[in-house]
């Protein structure tokens, strides 16, 4: 970035990233920096978004996913893609993941 700046180029950087990381079916950041799973939060919080969730059905435990894991240890991308996006970004452990990371 500093190559672009010294060229008047202005440069946009995006942390964006779905579902935090690849131990959520995700892409992101790198998985060590995703925190250990039994610090992560496993049930529905009980605060306003975590209501709205359980209301409509959301806010499902990953494992309820019963997603099989590839050779390298993470959920398989090919049965993460066959589940809705929003459902597993709704789950506990997802949200309480961001919520260690920020």
């Amino acid at each position: 970035m500093a190559r672009l700046g010294k060229h008047k180029i202005y440069t946009i950087l995006d942390s964006h990233f779905d579902l935090f990381s690849r131990d959520f079916c995700g892409e992101g950041v790198p998985s060590f920096y995703a925190p250990a799973w039994n610090t992560l939060d496993h049930s529905c919080p009980m605060s306003l978004t975590g209501i709205m969730f359980s209301t409509f059905g959301q806010c499902k435990p990953f494992s309820s996913f019963n997603l099989p894991q590839g050779d390298d240890g993470y959920p398989d991308m090919e049965e993460c893609f066959k589940r809705k996006f929003i459902d597993i970004y709704t789950a506990p452990e997802v949200a309480s993941a961001y919520e260690a990371f920020w």
